[in-house]
């Protein structure tokens, strides 16, 4: 069924992937999954890309690489950006509104079946730790997203009860327009900046992911963290918000100082 989804959203339209790192072969092979014999063009800066056997053997594939490799970008309607491209590197405002990604493909197809985790440290610890716990309870869960992992090379094992853990860095957020249901924000430092414009930017990037969450969903996120709580504190409550903090006892949420753990979840 998903994969019948995704034939329909991507049939009529003039794909681009744009990086060809891991992610972006991901995204090649389902394309050529479902459509063996689709037209689609393969966008990086690496010049050598050309040489990899099976993109050299694909007569359907366009490549462009090299210096100027975003040139041709503006012919195609169907930009699936990889995390690692900045949209720094992308002049033109227009592409902006072309672009999706893996993620926001992924999470339009799964969101309430993911645990999203983000933050600027302690992801990947937090992610794996709360994998160990679900399998341990039983569950039937797979593990996705910055860990490494591309989110499409999971489809074949995921069914309708099946929980996802996402863990989800700022790069594979900033072109979402979909949220988990379930969404963990750990922190936001000044880091990673490289890839962004401002350190605003970046912020705005950790928190598309709760900016699309609708009422049934659930937010939870560090308060002892003064960046996370300014933001959260400008945010339009869409989802439940459970704060966790070893500093202040909130009225729904977490509180851990290290003697007395307290979790409330209901009013």
């Amino acid at each position: 069924m998903i994969l019948d989804n995704l034939k329909i959203l991507f049939e009529d339209k003039k794909i681009a992937i744009l990086g060809f790192g891991r992610e972006g072969t991901s995204t090649y092979h389902l394309i050529r999954r479902l459509f063996p014999e689709k037209p689609i063009a393969v966008f990086d800066c690496n010049d050598k890309i050309g040489q990899i056997p099976f993109l050299k053997a694909d007569l359907n594939c366009a490549i462009f690489s090299g210096s100027n490799y975003l040139n041709n970008l503006y012919k195609y309607d169907f930009v699936i950006k990889s995390p690692g491209i900045s949209f720094k590197e992308i002049s033109k405002i227009e592409f902006k509104e072309k672009i999706t990604s893996q993620t926001d493909i992924f999470l339009s197809c799964f969101s309430s079946q993911i645990i999203g985790i983000t933050g600027t440290k302690g992801k990947s610890t937090t992610s794996s730790l709360l994998l160990y716990v679900l399998k341990q309870a039983g569950y039937d869960v797979v593990f996705v997203g910055n860990i490494g992992i591309p989110p499409f090379d999971e489809l074949d094992n995921i069914k309708e009860d099946t929980l996802i853990v996402y863990e989800i860095s700022s790069h594979q957020l900033e072109s979402v327009s979909n949220s988990p249901h379930i969404s963990v924000l750990l922190n936001i430092f000044q880091e990673h900046l490289d890839h962004y414009r401002s350190y605003d930017e970046y912020q705005k990037a950790k928190l598309n992911i709760v900016k699309f969450q609708r009422p049934n969903d659930f937010f939870i996120y560090n308060a002892d963290n003064a960046i996370v709580l300014k933001n959260v504190n400008e945010l339009n409550d869409r989802s439940l918000y459970l704060p966790f903090s070893s500093i202040n006892e909130p009225a729904l949420g977490c509180y851990n100082n290290g003697k007395i753990l307290k979790i409330k979840l209901l009013a």
